[in-house]
């Protein structure tokens, strides 16, 4: 057959052929329904074959983590608890198969309406555009200069830009659906002070864990000790990712030196009851005779006290109970009445019985250790120490020298019970924040004799004795008498 040339001037010879030659060419063209089925066709091979490709890589990766066994044990956390593979691969090719359907009836729609809105002009005669554009297997032209009327899709003006945009669209939904079907859910995590520890689909195991860190805490107490996390520890249900499940025993391990934890057990001793003194009078002796008829005995009492520690350190004390197991006999004085023969001897000695040695002893035998020293604190002066340790609630305190007790009670004055003593020559000692008194006012104690227990009354922060020595009433640093 031979080939003919058609310049320029030959287009006008086209504009004759007969019509039936024309309708002819003109029926190769896409009608709007052959265009609509073209796009829908190409737009789901393409989605279905992405589809694919993620399905198999899934499926890979779930059988390559199926091999280990801290991985297998991760696939627990998915909702039906049992991890199976078929079950993965039902919910991927589930959610896949939603996702490519929905977006193609979408994109149909899509696509026909604008269709319809497309003026019924002819559309382009093969030959009477750039002759380059690609001719598909059908035979004709894949022009993409066509506006096909996209709607929803303002940016989108070409066919090939609409395909390249469900495209797209698919391949995030199908992402996201994967990457949600890789996190597992009904699993619960630890986190220790707002720390996420690790995750576990074993709520119940990780419970029971937690307890038993608490139980062995406090194994080596009775059975009215009590401990409980004194940090913030909690257990809350949510989607982890897989890389962070792991067994029970792995979280404690990991959480092993982050629990803060508080104990509270009863500490029991016994406390002495000091005996009272009651004066007889005679009037057949003189004012300076005085015998004692009965002899003082101290009493007995268990106490009870309620201790709180927080990972070893004592934070606070106070007493629950108390049981009187011995009583304490009162001492009986008597005293002549008979102001007459009364001499200046008797009160020389009754005078100098008050002095103290001038030289004091540590006041709490129990401990040394001084957790406040004398000196500005808080803004004002802190005038004495304050002694106190582990264990030191109801211990014994005693007087610094002899001397007598001028005071002994609670006054409201923030000292709580404390007891005060006179020793002479200027000196006086405090003994302040006592769960008991253990003196009285008016009594001569000695040095050394016990004379109250270590308690947290008053303004106090915990148990401990707060010690003053006053030289001409001026509070004076203890630590330049006593070490």
């Amino acid at each position: 057959m031979e080939t003919k040339f058609i310049g320029l001037d030959g287009f006008g010879e086209i504009e004759n052929l007969q019509s039936a030659k024309r309708k002819k060419i003109k029926g190769n063209q896409l009608n709007t329904a052959q265009k609509t089925v073209r796009f829908v066709k190409r737009a789901s091979k393409l989605v279905i074959n992405s589809a694919v490709k993620s399905k198999n890589k899934t499926v890979s990766s779930v059988k390559i983590s199926k091999t280990n066994s801290v991985n297998g044990r991760r696939y627990a956390c998915s909702t039906s608890f049992k991890g199976s593979r078929a079950h993965a691969m039902l919910s991927k090719k589930a959610i896949l198969a939603f996702a490519s359907c929905g977006l193609l009836v979408t994109f149909s729609f899509v696509t026909a309406a604008g269709a319809i809105g497309v003026q019924n002009s002819e559309l382009p005669v093969a030959g009477t555009k750039d002759m380059s554009s690609p001719v598909n297997y059908n035979g004709y032209v894949d022009n993409q200069d066509i506006d096909y009327g996209l709607a929803s899709t303002e940016n989108v003006s070409t066919a090939d830009e609409a395909f390249s945009e469900l495209n797209s669209n698919a391949h995030t939904i199908i992402t996201k659906a994967l990457i949600e079907d890789n996190l597992q859910s009904d699993c619960v995590g630890l986190y220790i002070d707002n720390e996420f520890i690790g995750a576990t689909s074993e709520e119940q195991a990780l419970n029971a864990a937690l307890d038993k860190v608490l139980v062995d805490y406090r194994k080596d107490y009775d059975d009215e000790t009590t401990t409980e996390f004194a940090n913030d520890v909690k257990v809350r249900s949510g989607k982890f990712d897989e890389s962070k499940i792991m067994s029970v025993n792995e979280i404690i391990e990991k959480a092993e030196g982050k629990f803060s934890i508080q104990l509270a057990t009863d500490i029991v001793y016994t406390r002495e009851i000091a005996y009272d003194i009651t004066t007889e009078y005679d009037e057949s002796q003189p004012s300076s005779y005085e015998k004692v008829k009965t002899e003082g005995e101290n009493g007995e009492e268990e106490v009870t006290v309620r201790t709180v520690y927080v990972d070893g350190v004592q934070t606070d004390a106070y007493e629950t109970d108390s049981e009187v197991i011995k009583e304490a006999v009162d001492e009986v004085v008597v005293k002549g009445s008979d102001s007459s023969s009364e001499g200046t001897s008797s009160s020389s000695t009754s005078s100098s019985s008050s002095y103290g040695s001038g030289s004091f002893i540590w006041p709490l035998p129990y401990t040394h250790n001084r957790t406040s020293d004398f000196g500005s604190r808080w803004g004002r002066l802190h005038g004495g120490l304050d002694i106190a340790d582990g264990g030191v609630y109801g211990q014994p305190i005693v007087a610094a020298d002899s001397g007598t007790v001028i005071l002994a009670g609670n006054q409201g004055d923030g000292y709580g019970n404390y007891v005060i003593i006179d020793h002479g020559n200027g000196y006086k000692t405090l003994y302040g924040h006592m769960s008991s008194v253990a003196a009285y006012t008016g009594q001569q104690v000695a040095q050394g004799e016990v004379i109250g227990y270590v308690g947290s009354t008053g303004n106090s922060t915990g148990p401990h004795l707060h010690f003053e020595i006053r030289v001409n009433d001026v509070q004076t640093d203890p630590l330049g008498y006593v070490s």
